[in-house]
């Protein structure tokens, strides 16, 4: 590969990263109001049961429809900063070669399970969208905005789970296990 390709190449690179970045943090921030709308929901629920003996009419109903919007919207972000949930029990006795080869099929199965659920969560968003589906609870209210949330954010962990691809596919074994001999 030539210089100039290899730098419009990295540009590249850096400009998906960004957009990533950027794409994760709006969703962060989403799935953070959606979580601050289930709590104040509860504490409104809480507080009118106590007092006035007259509970918020589908409150539960709500809070069970949009979690897991709230939960996928930040799952770009965990991934990006891979606070995600690692055992590594066996692999801290690897050798460099073998955490590096550990590390792309972890990354490639992340990234097939995202891209699957991604999949999945469109298709369910779309009807859900089309038929404009709403919960008949206590008060009817729609859940397709929850599904599309769900979607998106499947969507972006999807791009983050390929990015860990990427680096972990790329990258030399000296970036990925730091202080190890090879």
């Amino acid at each position: 590969m030539t210089p100039a390709k290899a730098s419009g190449a990295a540009n590249l690179l850096r400009l998906a990263d960004r957009v990533s970045l950027a794409c994760s943090g709006i969703a962060l921030g989403a799935s953070g109001l959606v979580i601050l709308a289930i709590v104040a929901m509860g504490a409104v629920d809480v507080i009118m049961g106590f007092t006035v003996n007259y509970p918020l009419p589908a409150a539960t109903n709500v809070a069970e429809e949009a979690l897991p919007a709230a939960v996928f919207l930040a799952a770009g972000m965990v991934l990006r900063n891979r606070a995600n949930i690692v055992v590594d029990v066996l692999c801290d006795h690897f050798r460099s070669r073998l955490k590096r080869i550990s590390a792309v099929i972890a990354a490639l199965g992340t990234f097939v399970f995202f891209a699957l659920l991604a999949s999945g969560a469109w298709h369910l968003a779309v009807d859900s969208i089309s038929l404009n589906e709403r919960a008949v609870a206590a008060v009817e209210f729609p859940i397709w905005p929850m599904k599309l949330g769900f979607a998106i954010g499947a969507t972006i962990a999807t791009f983050e789970a390929l990015r860990l691809l990427a680096i972990a596919a790329l990258s030399s074994p000296s970036h990925q296990v730091e202080g190890q001999d090879t």
